[in-house]
């Protein structure tokens, strides 16, 4: 499960495409700013849940900065680093699949693993 320093680190990265964090009875409450599907002038504030759907909403925001590939490759590497000799050897040579699975891989009702991985690398990267 993610901490609240990387999801506030997560949402700021998504500040661009309305995702916003805010105070609540001493609660850090976490959403994104969508139009309403009943009245398209009116804007609604959707709760993140830091799913696969929401997920995707960050890939689409890698891809439209036009980073996604370099993110992807990134964490790829890492992800590999984390594996004994034995998994390594396990894999096949193109072990993309493995690597996309394990990233789209939910835990706790959150897809973990790809928020970790981002988080970790607005990090490093400084993005």
């Amino acid at each position: 499960m993610m901490n609240e320093e990387q999801k506030r680190e997560i949402v700021e990265f998504m500040k661009d495409a309305g995702w916003r964090y805010g105070m609540w009875q001493s609660s850090t409450l976490y959403f994104r700013i969508a139009n309403s599907p009943i009245s398209p002038n009116c804007k609604i504030d959707i709760p993140l849940d830091f799913d696969l759907n929401d997920a995707s909403l960050c890939v689409d925001e890698l891809v439209k900065q036009g980073i996604w590939r370099i993110f992807y490759s990134i964490n790829h590497v890492r992800f590999l680093q984390t594996m004994n000799e034995d998994t390594l050897a396990s894999l096949p040579n193109d072990n993309t699949p493995e690597y996309t699975a394990y990233l789209l891989t939910m835990q706790s009702g959150e897809a973990t693993n790809f928020f970790s991985a981002l988080a970790e690398w607005i990090e490093k990267e400084g993005k």
